[in-house]
């Protein structure tokens, strides 16, 4: 038995530099699975490269038949190869990452007629950087990757079009494209696909300076533009009007991050009662340097510096700022005197705000209503601490909660 286990070492060894040997020494980042077949370990056993490659032509290495067991594969910076090798035919093939990819014009590859199903275990599937990209080969003619959960694509300008996407998709980010339509879903059962617009298992859906793309998810077909389990949103660099931005927030009731950077046609933001089905929200960001309306409602807690953080971005252009229900805000920002083309500010049940900053010179209109009698009290003409804050504002309008009245002196 102990002879055994040396002769098994041994073997292991010399299987190793076979590989390493047929590699032309490569230094790769690899694994194998440690098993043997028919006694020695074999080149396909590898099941994990991520390999950077200068030459203009698939290295020997590539070669598929010997990488059959590969389960994850990244080529980065290989910015003279003009043709990928069949990766195809890596039928155990999950994570595919293919960045900074310079000469690259085409993928994908006709098939015969008998090949149906592309990637049919793929689960995460990444493009970065690939400018001369052009034609996705096969794109409307195969059923590809049925199980994809990950599909992130960015920087490949010249791309018009990716294939239909799986159901099973959780995360779908998109930047840099110049794509004319999103992907539709699909299902795939008993070889066939049957098409369901652009309702996935979406976690996370990221669009970012995509400016072909107009619509997510059709008017005619989907109630619901997005599904209702999409969790992190990030829109950006599209044309959105705010009819169409309503619609797509409509039922999302698990997104818990809502990230906005406004396209220069949006003038103002859905209003706080049009948000506030939105009961799992934890973090929202908003930017565009354009941006003229704003209603922010938070019911859990006070104005955090993230929501300071996005307001000072807009600080030079927003004119109507509408603070509703904010339950737990205590103070304003001091940073609100520098926005100096603020108009009006609207400020609703807040019982807790305790006192008023010095407030913009542009501003013209302050109205206030459920906030606490202390408050009141504090901007009182000529005798509240407040008022010289708030003394050059035309128009102001305080009232307190009903509840509140009686503490009123």
């Amino acid at each position: 038995m102990l002879g055994m286990m040396k002769t098994k070492q041994s073997e292991r060894k010399i299987g190793e530099e076979i590989i390493l040997k047929k590699l032309d020494g490569v230094p790769l980042i690899a694994k194998s699975i440690g098993g043997a077949l028919n006694g020695k370990l074999e080149p396909d056993h590898w099941m994990n490269i991520s390999r950077r490659y200068e030459g203009g032509r698939p290295a020997p290495w590539m070669d598929t038949q010997s990488l059959s067991w590969l389960e994850s594969l990244r080529l980065y910076a290989c910015t003279s190869l003009e043709k990928l090798p069949l990766l195809w035919k890596l039928l155990c093939l999950k994570f595919l990452r293919l960045n900074h990819m310079k000469a690259i014009r085409s993928l994908g590859h006709h098939f015969s007629g008998q090949v149906t199903m592309q990637f049919p275990v793929l689960e995460e599937l990444e493009f970065s950087d690939l400018p001369l990209w052009e034609e996705w080969n096969g794109a409307n003619d195969y059923i590809w990757f049925p199980h994809l959960k990950s599909f992130k694509i960015k920087k490949c300008s010249n791309l018009k079009k990716i294939p239909n996407l799986p159901l099973s998709i959780e995360k779908l980010h998109m930047q840099n494209l110049e794509l004319e339509a999103l992907p539709r879903s699909y299902k795939c059962s008993n070889g066939f696909r049957t098409f369901g617009g652009f309702q996935m298992s979406l976690k996370s859906l990221q669009i970012y300076n995509c400016p072909g793309i107009v619509q997510i998810g059709s008017m005619e077909e989907d109630d619901n533009l997005l599904p209702s389990s999409l969790k992190e949103l990030i829109l950006g660099g599209i044309l959105v009007e705010h009819k169409d931005l309503t619609c797509y927030l409509r039922d999302l009731t698990s997104l818990s991050n809502l990230f906005l950077y406004c396209s220069s046609g949006m003038e103002s933001l859905p209003s706080a009662n049009e948000l506030e089905h939105l009961t799992a929200l934890q973090y929202l960001s908003i930017w565009d340097e354009k941006l003229k309306t704003l209603s922010i409602q938070n019911k859990t807690a006070c104005l955090s510096s993230e929501i300071e953080e996005w307001l000072l971005q807009c600080q030079e252009s927003l004119e109507d700022l509408q603070l509703v229900r904010m339950t737990h805000l205590q103070l304003l920002p001091a940073s609100l005197e520098s926005f100096s083309s603020l108009k009006h500010l609207s400020i609703s049940y807040a019982l807790e705000l305790k006192s008023l900053p010095r407030m913009p010179a542009s501003l013209e209109r302050l109205t206030i209503s459920g906030c606490s009698a202390k408050l009141k009290k504090r901007c009182q003409k000529n005798i509240g601490l407040d008022w010289p804050n708030i003394n050059r504002i035309s128009h102001i309008n305080i009232e307190t909660d009903e509840e509140d009245k009686d503490e009123v002196c």
